[in-house]
This record gives C-alpha cells, sequence and structure tokens, in this order.
C-alpha cells in the first residue's frame, strides 16, 4: 500500500543517515590526535621554526616557533607515526612516535617516555643499544685476546652475525607487539636493513608478514617487498642475473 512504501521509505532513510553517522564515526576514530611541546634552553633558537617531519617519507606535516624558549603543536594524524622533530637551520632532531601529550627533550634527545607508545619505544630502543653495548664489549676483549689479525678477524665476524640475528629477533618481537604504529615501524626499520645486511629473504619475508595496513602502507614497506623479490632472485643456486655498468676504461 502507499502508506506502507512511505513507511519504508522513512526507514530507508533513517538507515541510510545512520550508516552514514557510524562511518564517520569510525573514521574520526581512526585519527589520532596528537600533540607536542619542548623547552629549549638553547637562546639561539629563539624564534627559530620547528618541524615535525615524518620518518617515511620525510614530509614536513607542522610547524612551531620557538618563543621563550617553548614550543607546541597540535593536530590529527591518521595513526601513531614515527616521526621526528627537526630545527631549523640545525642538525638538532629527536626522533618519537606521534601521539597526545609528548614532551620533547633537547638534552637527552629524546621524547620524555610519558606517552604509552613512547615509553614502549624507548624501552626497544634500550634493549637494542644494551645488546649492541655487549658487543662491542666482547669486541674489545677479543681484540686484546686475539694478537693474530686472521684468528679476529673471523672471530669478530662470527660474533657480529650473531648480534645481527639477536638484533633481528629484537626487532621482529617488538614488531609483532606493534604491528601497525611507529614503535612497530621504528622496529621494522631496523630489522629490515639487518636482513638486508644478512642477504636472508626468508627472515625479510617473515618479517614483512608481520606488518599491519598502516605500516604496510610505508614507503619502507614497499621498498622491503621489492627486497625481498631481489634477494630471492639473486640467492645462491638461482640462474645468475644480466647486469648493466660502467667500466674503469669508461665503457
Amino acid at each position: 500500500s502507499y502508506t506502507y512504501y512511505i513507511y519504508m521509505n522513512r526507514v530507508n532513510s533513517y538507515c541510510a543517515a545512520l550508516l552514514l553517522l557510524l562511518g564517520g564515526s569510525c573514521a574520526a576514530q581512526a585519527q589520532t590526535s596528537y600533540s607536542v611541546s619542548g623547552h629549549v634552553d638553547d637562546t639561539g633558537m629563539e624564534g627559530r621554526k620547528v618541524y615535525l617531519t615524518v620518518q617515511d617519507s620525510e614530509e614536513r606535516i607542522d610547524s612551531a616557533t620557538v618563543q621563550d624558549g617553548l614550543f607546541r603543536m597540535a593536530g590529527t594524524a591518521p595513526w601513531p607515526r614515527y616521526v621526528r622533530i627537526d630545527v631549523e637551520d640545525s642538525r638538532e632532531s629527536v626522533t618519537f612516535v606521534l601521539e597526545d601529550s609528548v614532551t620533547i627533550d633537547f638534552k637527552t634527545h629524546q621524547a620524555l617516555p610519558r606517552s604509552p607508545l613512547n615509553r614502549a619505544l624507548q624501552a626497544y630502543l634500550s634493549r637494542k643499544d644494551s645488546l649492541f653495548a655487549q658487543i662491542r664489549s666482547r669486541e674489545q676483549a677479543l681484540r686484546e685476546s686475539c694478537p693474530d689479525a686472521e684468528e679476529y678477524e673471523r672471530k669478530n665476524t662470527e660474533m657480529w652475525t650473531q648480534a645481527m640475528k639477536q638484533s633481528f629477533a629484537l626487532g621482529e618481537d617488538w614488531i609483532r607487539a606493534h604491528p601497525d604504529d611507529g614503535v612497530g615501524e621504528a622496529a621494522w626499520r631496523n630489522a629490515r636493513v639487518e636482513a638486508m645486511m644478512s642477504c636472508d629473504p626468508q627472515a625479510l619475508r617473515a618479517l614483512y608478514s608481520l606488518l599491519g595496513p598502516n605500516l604496510r602502507s610505508l614507503r619502507s614497506a614497499e621498498k622491503g617487498r621489492k627486497d625481498i623479490e631481489r634477494l630471492e632472485a639473486t640467492a645462491a643456486g638461482r640462474p645468475f642475473l644480466d647486469i648493466a655498468g660502467i667500466t674503469a676504461e669508461k665503457k
């Protein structure tokens, strides 16, 4: 009947409006609100710009001016990226995860670990620094106990090969725990390089499989996917690939 037709039209309009509202709500929830502030002791930085730069793309997404030794910026981002603060006309920079209530400490070149993801990032970096401090200590001890250059080189290579495996495993653990945020992004950037240095396509493929949608959207993730293809194509036992280059005679 006509009455039923009008009724169903109203119901359908209501449902469409509700879905639109819910869709907008979900989109809003996907955004990450951030606020980044800091105190600068160096008076030479007064009036300078500080830039919020995305590590993966080198895109500057926000900026602020240092006034009375302070700066602050706030906004929204699609997700908690791995970013850095750059100072205008300076090499000063601090890397961190973009989230709310981040305070930059230029003395230690760190984000004060008050926010959850930056606490996790500092924990990961601390574990990594500790691992390599131990390796450097062992390297020094090996240098003192091995006067023979060839023996030292062989043992040192074995030690560093093992260290790279340990560091890769550390990164893998942190990506598994943070597959789709800036902590996992930092771990991915390091572990990808270590897999490449080891020429291990299987390890890199396993690492890539842990990445969530946000991390797979990174330029470094696309490079990682191409790295896997290159490593597999040039692995031991594969047919040799033609290469092009310039000889010493400039031919």
